[in-house]
């Protein structure tokens, strides 16, 4: 047959896509003329379209009308016609503008006697709720949605309809996609769905319950801390079994809760609970994971519920956890993750509005900073509103104390500092710490909160791993050692985070200091990796002395659960999916340390008691802390306050140490290698002391 229409003989369109708010590139095969009637289809109408650019393979189109988002279109020039996919233009400056909503209703409300149900979807043409009596029928009813302004599509229910789940069914691209709503607060088993119910928010009136004392962090994982045999948890694994009270080893020694306070910390960080998904909430036992894939930011994970099937069950539970805690005197901190989605492609996210929650690098590659897939744009203004939505839920429905952000260093300033103005204002003694790693995202990296720009970032603390690195020795490198692992070298950055690491933050409590996270090797394996034929006893001591340089430096201390009695996880760096014997806490490694474990809290008390280790500003430090002696291997400084001088000495030898006292006087020793103690030891009456190796020693001057 004849072709009648001869501009198409030789090329084909396979593709359009709106780049920009009045921009479309339209792909195709074979060479395109100079054909005329580029047109837009929108439903019954047409738009002509003008070419801009031709490359071989593509043209650039625009338009001079304000684009119909909401509506299907499609792209043709005679007899071809193609659908007109919304990619690149989500990610401009223009459509975040156009689209920003700031209201406080998005997800399940209740406006008058009805349900409210509204989701941001701007570049969906159709979405539809499905309702379902229950978490597994495959039963629903259909509810359509009604498109309002910003991109807010909504639908009413009757108040009769609570206890019901529902997804988002929603038409975008041409294609229809299941999502759970992401501003969801509770779920089915394995967030499957949403549930269909308001959690209530509780006052927030911690702050005046706690004593006011400088924050010592611990940072543990709640299947770690109760599920060993020992731990005389009855609820192993689960959030209530960390809130027992009165738990006790068969040899009758603190565990859980009561240890924690016996501990003398202020602070504890627990791993995530936001609902993740790589744990089948159903079946708990047969995989682990610390939980660093987040699947909803507002949700709280069901693994450790006693019941994940029941949806206010794990809500109650944490609840009770945190109310448990702060009746005890201790804070809550949850560690939060904002910088990914588990599996992009699946997540909610992606499927409401595609591209535009996700970094992008400029060749249209998905931006892979965080490591696992994709990096969250927390620039764009509905990607930030998420988090500081999802930050603002869970202070008002949990009462937590703080947020530990996971790989902040992908997160930007503004987003970070609208995170702290919004907590303050809800809860003023929250603590904010993160992840300051510099990481290669497609962002421009000023304006990130690395610990590059912590001096813009005052109010919120990063953790220190240059002064990690420098005590015990390069985190990635097994073979590198530490001031206290073999090198015996006081590193410009040892020193440095001794003094609170001026060079690096504003305030010293912006430094958390630590030697040992849930990350990498625990201390103790990095030492026996560096030493596989020391003896127990000297590793031991070389442990003992890098906790107690983290305790004792000016600074946010930060320690891992079980560090305190030597903690091992046999070698394995990433235990991040190991199963229980790898990752579980030792409960009877607890009790046969117990000397240890008394050794730190007698540190932490001793600590608290002395204002000088825990000053505010740099300028207060450079006041007090002047180097006393720096010999290889042997550290030592003082620190003056008004009324008294302290001498802190480190020896990392393997030889005791001869040290001349700064002067004659009243010298009374209250740490040394073993013991730690408000009251002294006892008096030292020689101008000098000697300081055993691998071991610490402190003496105070009343003045």
């Amino acid at each position: 047959m004849k072709q009648k229409q001869e501009a198409f003989v030789n090329w084909i369109m396979t593709k359009a896509e709106l780049v920009k708010i009045n921009q479309i590139h339209l792909f195709f095969q074979g060479t395109v003329g100079k054909e005329q009637g580029w047109t837009l289809f929108v439903g019954s109408m047409t738009y002509p379209l003008n070419i801009e650019k031709r490359d071989s393979n593509m043209l650039e189109l625009s338009f001079p009308f304000l684009f119909p988002f909401g509506e299907q279109c499609y792209v043709g020039c005679g007899q071809q016609k193609i659908p007109l996919m919304i990619t690149d233009v989500v990610r401009t400056i223009e459509f975040d503008n156009q689209f920003f909503y700031n209201g406080t209703d998005l997800g399940l409300s209740r406006f008058e006697d009805k349900l409210m149900l509204q989701v941001w979807a701007p570049t969906a043409t159709n979405v539809e709720i499905l309702l379902y009596d229950n978490w597994h029928t495959d039963r629903f009813e259909r509810f359509s949605c009604s498109r309002t302004e910003n991109g807010i599509w909504k639908a009413s229910l009757d108040q009769n309809r609570l206890g019901g789940f529902y997804l988002y069914n929603v038409e975008v691209n041409h294609s229809w996609n299941l999502a759970v709503d992401p501003y969801a607060k509770m779920l089915s088993i394995n967030g499957e769905r949403a549930y269909l119910d308001i959690i209530e928010e509780q006052d927030v009136d911690g702050v005046s319950i706690f004593d006011k004392k400088p924050p010592i962090i611990y940072e543990l994982h709640i299947r770690d801390f109760t599920i060993g045999p020992n731990s005389g948890t009855k609820e192993k694994g689960k959030y209530i079994g960390l809130a027992e009270e009165k738990t006790r080893t068969i040899q009758h020694f603190e565990t859980g809760l009561d240890y924690i306070k016996h501990l003398g910390v202020t602070h504890v960080e627990l791993l995530p609970v936001q609902d993740y998904g790589s744990v089948d909430e159903s079946d708990w036992r047969a995989t682990y994971n610390w939980g660093y894939d987040t699947t909803h930011f507002f949700a709280v994970e069901g693994s450790y519920s006693t019941d994940p099937y029941e949806p206010f069950t794990r809500v109650n539970e944490l609840k009770k956890l945190i109310q448990t805690f702060h009746s005890n005197q201790l804070k809550v901190i949850v560690d939060v993750v904002f910088n990914h989605l588990y599996i992009r492609e699946e997540s909610a996210l992606e499927k409401l509005v595609p591209g535009y929650y996700f970094r992008y690098e400029s060749n249209g590659d998905v931006s892979d900073g965080t490591g696992v897939g994709n990096d969250y744009a927390s620039e764009r203004k509905m990607a930030r509103k998420l988090i500081v939505d999802a930050v603002e839920h869970w202070l008002k429905v949990f009462s937590v104390d703080g947020f530990r952000f996971d790989l902040m260093g992908i997160l930007d300033v503004d987003t970070m500092h609208e995170i702290k103005q919004l907590a303050t204002s809800i809860q003023p003694d929250v603590l904010i710490l993160g992840e300051g790693w510099v990481l290669p995202t497609a962002h421009e990296p000023t304006g990130l909160a690395s610990i590059e720009q912590a001096h813009l970032l005052p109010d919120i603390s990063f953790f220190q791993d240059q002064f990690r690195d420098s005590i015990k020795g390069d985190t990635f490198e097994e073979s590198n050692a530490g001031f206290i692992s073999g090198s015996i070298v006081a590193s410009e950055a040892f020193i440095n985070g001794l003094k609170g690491s001026p060079s690096l933050v504003k305030y010293p409590s912006q430094a958390i200091n630590y030697v040992e996270s849930h990350d990498n090797h625990t201390l103790w394996d990095k030492l026996k990796l560096l030493h596989p034929n020391e003896s127990r006893l000297i590793l031991e001591k070389r442990h003992r002395l890098a906790t107690t340089i983290v305790l004792l430096s000016q600074g946010t201390p930060f320690l891992q659960a079980g560090q305190e009695w030597f903690r091992t996880k046999y070698g394995v760096e990433n235990s991040y999916n190991s199963p229980d014997w790898i990752n579980a806490l030792n409960w009877d490694e607890r009790v046969k340390n117990d000397k240890y474990v008394t050794y730190i809290r007698d540190l932490i008390l001793f600590r608290d008691d002395y204002p000088v280790f825990h000053l505010e500003t740099f300028k207060e430090v450079e006041e007090a802390f002047s180097i006393h002696e720096s010999i290889q291997g042997c550290f030592s400084f003082t620190l003056k306050d008004k009324d008294q001088i302290l001498l802190v000495i480190f020896n990392a030898t393997n030889k005791e140490q001869k040290i001349a006292l700064p002067f004659k006087g009243n010298w009374q020793v209250v740490v040394d290698g073993t013991h730690a103690s408000l009251i002294p030891l006892y008096r030292l009456g020689i101008d000098y002391v000697l300081v055993d190796p691998i071991s610490t020693f402190v003496c105070v001057n009343e003045q």
